[in-house]
C-alpha cells in the first residue's frame, strides 16, 4: 500500500496524470488595421489513482486497492473564442466573445470527507460547468490641457452549473431543511448567474513624470444587485531611475454558484461543524448572501537602471462580508448513519465579519554577467492574513515566500536555470470559531523550509524547442498529520520533459 503511515502521518501517494491538450489559433488580417482571431482549445486530464489515505486509516474498503493505477476521474474542457482588434484614427479597440464547457466525470465517493470520503462504488457521475463571456475595450488618446488616454470597456458573463453528483450524495429524504427538501430528487442540481460590468478610466499625464489614473467600475449580478467601485492610481518619477507608485481601489466579488445554490447541501460527520456539535451537520447554500467587498491599497518604490532593478511595495486589503460557514443552526435533521445516530444540525453559508491581509512585496534583478548570467528574485512577507474578530488566519499562508532564479545563457540556443523557493513558518488558528476539525486547535506549526530545482531549455530549430527539469532536487518531503497547520504533503523529487513545436 503506497499510502501507509510514515512518521506518524498518512502519506499521499504520487498520483499520475495523463494530459492531452490541443490549442489552435486562426488569424485573419482583413487589413493592417483590422484583425480577427479565432481560438480553439481542447484538453483531457485523466487522474491515475494512487490509493486513499482513508483506506490506510480504517482498512474498511475492498474496492480502493482494486483501483490502483486506474483512471478514477476525467476532466474534459473545450473552449472557443473570437476576437476583433481594430486600429483606428481615433484609437484602438478590442472585442472578444468566448464559450467554455467543462465536464468533470469521476467515480462516486462519499460526501463528508474523513473515513467516508473515499471512492465507494464503480459508477461514474458527471458535473458540467458552462460559461459564456463577452468583453470589449476602447482606448482613446486626446488632449485636454494635458495628454489623456481614456479607456472604456465592459465585461459580461453567464455561468451555468449542473452538479447532480453533489445533490445525490447528501440524502436526508423526508426532511425539510430550512425550506429546502432533504430528498435529492426534489432538489435542483442546476444553478446559474449573470454578471455584467462597465468601467471607465483616464490616464492623465498631469506633469512631466507625474501620471494620475482615476477610474470607476459598476458591477451587476442578476442574483446580488449592483455595486460601484471607484479607484485611483498615482505614479511619480522621483529621479531618472526611481519611481513612486500608489493606488487604492474598491473591489466586488459575487458568491460562487455552490455558496448561493439552495439545492446544494454539504454533509459533514463533524469536521467543519460548530464546536459542540454531536454527530454531524449540513452546510447549505444561501440565495440571500451579500457579495464580498474589499478596499485594496498599495504604495511602493521601483528602481531601474541598465538591466538592474529593485522594488518594494506595501499592500493592505480590508474585507467585509467575507463568506463563511454560519454558526447559528437553522434546524436539525435526525439522520442515522454508520458513524452516528445523532441529529444533524443545519448551517448556512453566511456573510461573516471583517478580514485583513497586509504585507510587503519585493523584487530584485541583477545582470551578474551581461547577456550571460542573470539573477532574479521576488519575495512576499505577510504582516497579517486574519479575521479581525478573533485573529484566526484566513488560510495557511507562509509568513514569507522567496523565489530566486539564476539564469545562465549557455549558448544562444541553450538556457539553464537554478530555482530556489523558501517558505516561512505556517501557524494554525489559535481561537475556536466555526470549526472543530480533529487537531484544529493543536498548536503544531509547519516550520520554514526550502525547495531547489533545475531547468533547461534548448531551441533545436526555429520551430522546435525542448525542455527538461528536476523539481525538489534535494527530495524534501513533508507529511500531513491533521494537527494544527500540518494539513498538506510536500511531494518529493520529480522529473519533467517537454517539447514545443510551432508551424
Amino acid at each position: 500500500d503506497i499510502n501507509t503511515a510514515e512518521n506518524g502521518s498518512y502519506a499521499a501517494g504520487h498520483e499520475g496524470v495523463r494530459n492531452r491538450d490541443i490549442n489552435a489559433m486562426f488569424e485573419w488580417k482583413l487589413s493592417p488595421q483590422q484583425i480577427i482571431d479565432f481560438n480553439y482549445a481542447y484538453s483531457r486530464q485523466g487522474n491515475i489513482y494512487a490509493g486513499d489515505t482513508q483506506y490506510s486509516n480504517s482498512n474498511i474498503s475492498t474496492l480502493v486497492p482494486q483501483l490502483y493505477g486506474q483512471e478514477t476521474n476525467r476532466m474534459y474542457r473545450q473552449s472557443y473564442s473570437l476576437t476583433h482588434n481594430g486600429f483606428w484614427d481615433w484609437g484602438q479597440s478590442k472585442f472578444t466573445l468566448s464559450y467554455e464547457d467543462t465536464h468533470n466525470t469521476r467515480l462516486n465517493e462519499g460526501s463528508t470527507g474523513k473515513v467516508e470520503g473515499m471512492i465507494n462504488d464503480t459508477s461514474y457521475a458527471t458535473s458540467r460547468y458552462k460559461t459564456w463571456r463577452g468583453n470589449g475595450e476602447v482606448n482613446i488618446p486626446f488632449e485636454l490641457w494635458v495628454d489623456n488616454t481614456l479607456t472604456a470597456g465592459f465585461d459580461w458573463s453567464r455561468e451555468e452549473l449542473n452538479d447532480p453528483a453533489s445533490i445525490a450524495d447528501t440524502d436526508a429524504s423526508g426532511y425539510d431543511i430550512a425550506g429546502t427538501s432533504g430528498n435529492p430528487a426534489d432538489r435542483n442540481p442546476k444553478n446559474s448567474q449573470n454578471l455584467a460590468a462597465i468601467y471607465l478610466e483616464d490616464t492623465i499625464d498631469a506633469l512631466p513624470g507625474t501620471t494620475l489614473i482615476p477610474g470607476l467600475r459598476m458591477d451587476y449580478s442578476d442574483r446580488f444587485g449592483s455595486n460601484w467601485s471607484p479607484s485611483f492610481n498615482f505614479s511619480q518619477e522621483l529621479t531618472q531611475h526611481l519611481t513612486l507608485k500608489a493606488g487604492i481601489a474598491r473591489m466586488f466579488k459575487a458568491p460562487n454558484l455552490y455558496q448561493s445554490s439552495e439545492g446544494y447541501l454539504l454533509a459533514s460527520s463533524g469536521n467543519g461543524c460548530v464546536p459542540g456539535t454531536t454527530g454531524g451537520c449540513y452546510l447549505m447554500g444561501n440565495k440571500d448572501l451579500k457579495p464580498e467587498i474589499s478596499v485594496n491599497k498599495e504604495i511602493g518604490l521601483q528602481w531601474n537602471d541598465e538591466g538592474y532593478a529593485a522594488g518594494l511595495t506595501f499592500f493592505r486589503n480590508d474585507y467585509q462580508n467575507k463568506i463563511v460557514s454560519g454558526t447559528n443552526s437553522v434546524g436539525t435533521v435526525n439522520v442515522a448513519s454508520a458513524w452516528s445516530s445523532s441529529g444533524y444540525n443545519i448551517y448556512r453559508w453566511e456573510n461573516g465579519g471583517k478580514a485583513l491581509t497586509q504585507g510587503l512585496e519585493a523584487n530584485l534583478t541583477l545582470p551578474v554577467v551581461e547577456d550571460l548570467l542573470t539573477w532574479r528574485t521576488n519575495a512576499t512577507y505577510m504582516f497579517d492574513a486574519k479575521y479581525k474578530s478573533n485573529g484566526n488566519p484566513l488560510s495557511l499562508i507562509p509568513k514569507y515566500t522567496v523565489n530566486t532564479f539564476l539564469e545562465f545563457q549557455v549558448t544562444p540556443k541553450l538556457t539553464t536555470s537554478a530555482v530556489w523557493t523558501a517558505y516561512g513558518r505556517q501557524k494554525p488558528r489559535s481561537t475556536a470559531d466555526i470549526r472543530k476539525e480533529v487537531g484544529a486547535m493543536n498548536e503544531t506549526e509547519v516550520g520554514s523550509y526550502s525547495i531547489f530545482g533545475l531547468t533547461a531549455n534548448y531551441q533545436v530549430t526555429k520551430n522546435l524547442r525542448v525542455n527538461a527539469g528536476i523539481s525538489n532536487l534535494l527530495n524534501k518531503k513533508i507529511y500531513r498529520s491533521n494537527e494544527g497547520a500540518s494539513t498538506y504533503n510536500e511531494p518529493g523529487r520529480a522529473y519533467s520533459m517537454g517539447m514545443t513545436a510551432s508551424f
